[in-house]
């Protein structure tokens, strides 16, 4: 199942149920996505500085090819961003600029938030090139012997991953290391995310004797940082919408 919201311009745009503003899981360093009103496309990355319950939050200011954008106090905005396990959505006006000691901006604090539950097991379509290294047999150390495959993962969610590569990569059951580069908000990480392999089918390519194997792996992500990063990349986006 896909999960996507529309760009246009409105709260019901993220249709869900309603929840109590004061619910609001806010921490800080957390991402968000700014859609400013006039700019129904064009959604921005920030990151939440603090906030106090019923009078603001504050954000930084979303960078354009990295300077801080102008934003007028007044203007009109939605803010998306994760709070738990859910997608939430909540109309704001930018009440105040600044730009020491940091560029930020207050933003009134939401009194009518729409929230989406969000699935484990909600996938993400990508067209995502990855690298994959078989591990030694029941085991879940790498295998020297083995050179890594280039692979396209073509969907992924904070539990799994179908992968298609050119060969099979492991038999059922076997563990793996898929290494792959995330962008997160304005960030870039490498990481490398250990596997297993469900289930594996072939399916003919379009050249006569192609043949594409699509690999189903449950992801066993223990790392608590590769975990987060994972996270935030899914929810990042299905926020936006993208497929």
């Amino acid at each position: 199942m896909m999960l996507c919201i529309p760009a246009l311009y409105t709260i019901d745009s993220l249709a869900g149920e309603q929840m109590p503003a004061k619910e609001l899981a806010l921490e800080i360093g957390d991402n968000l996505l700014l859609q400013f009103a006039g700019d129904d496309e064009t959604r921005y990355s920030a990151k939440v500085v603090g906030y106090l319950a019923g009078k603001s939050l504050v954000v930084t200011t979303p960078k354009v090819a990295g300077r801080a954008m102008p934003v007028s106090e007044g203007k009109e905005a939605i803010v998306r961003l994760m709070s738990g396990n859910k997608i939430v959505g909540f109309s704001v006006n930018v009440i105040a600029v600044s730009v020491r000691p940091y560029p930020h901006l207050h933003l009134s604090f939401p009194k009518n938030v729409q929230a989406v539950t969000v699935r484990k097991a909600l996938r993400v379509e990508l067209d995502m090139t990855a690298s994959v290294r078989p591990c030694l047999a029941d085991s879940t150390d790498i295998d020297p012997a083995m050179e890594a495959t280039a692979v396209t993962i073509q969907d992924m969610s904070t539990s799994g991953a179908l992968l298609i590569a050119d060969k099979r990569l492991a038999e059922e059951g076997q563990h793996i290391i898929i290494s792959l580069r995330l962008d997160v908000a304005d960030s870039t990480d490498d990481i490398a995310l250990p596997a297993i392999v469900r289930n594996v089918r072939a399916e003919r390519g379009e050249k006569a004797g192609q043949r594409h194997f699509h690999h189903g792996v449950e992801l066993r992500v223990a790392d608590r940082a590769q975990s987060v990063l994972l996270h935030a990349f899914v929810y990042q986006r299905i926020a936006r919408g993208e497929d």
